[in-house]
């Protein structure tokens, strides 16, 4: 088939770094059109005129106009949710003091301590106000972290 032939001709004198040639039928260069998959049927995008690259690469990259600054990642914090992140922050030292002072190994008050500390800190965070997506993702790696505690200790 010629237009096939044609085609193919083009795709190849684009492949090599030559000027993309123009379509008969519409004018329109090689490189402007759509792109359909025979398999599929899926299109794809026509791809940037090769002189403008870098306009092409700057609408695909993050900017810092993008990004949110630090601050807006997070809420500001008050009241029972800071008791709850001191809580946390704290949780490993008691239960570190508490298994210093207990005198027999074998004793559950250590685990106790350090579980009922990570479940209050819990609790005063619950009834906290609305969290952000990354807040939710790190109070679900803690209560990873507390399931995990449960196998400390005295077991």
């Amino acid at each position: 088939d010629p237009e096939e032939q044609a085609a193919a001709a083009n795709e190849l004198q684009q492949l090599i770094g030559g000027d993309p040639v123009e379509d008969a039928d519409n004018g329109v260069k090689a490189h402007e059109k759509e792109w359909a998959m025979p398999r599929t049927g899926m299109s794809l995008p026509s791809l940037p005129r090769p002189g403008d690259i870098s306009s092409y690469l700057l609408g695909k990259v993050l900017t810092s106009d993008d990004i949110k600054p630090a601050p807006q990642l997070l809420n500001q914090i008050q009241g029972q949710a800071q008791a709850a992140e001191v809580l946390h922050i704290l949780a490993p030292l008691i239960y570190a003091l508490a298994l210093a002072r207990s005198k027999d190994r074998g004793s559950w008050t250590p685990w106790l301590v350090g579980l009922s500390v990570e479940y209050a800190a819990r609790q005063l965070r619950d009834r906290g106000f609305r969290t952000t997506p990354l807040e939710r993702d790190e109070w679900n790696k803690r209560a990873w972290a507390m399931g995990w505690w449960t196998m400390r200790g005295a077991f």
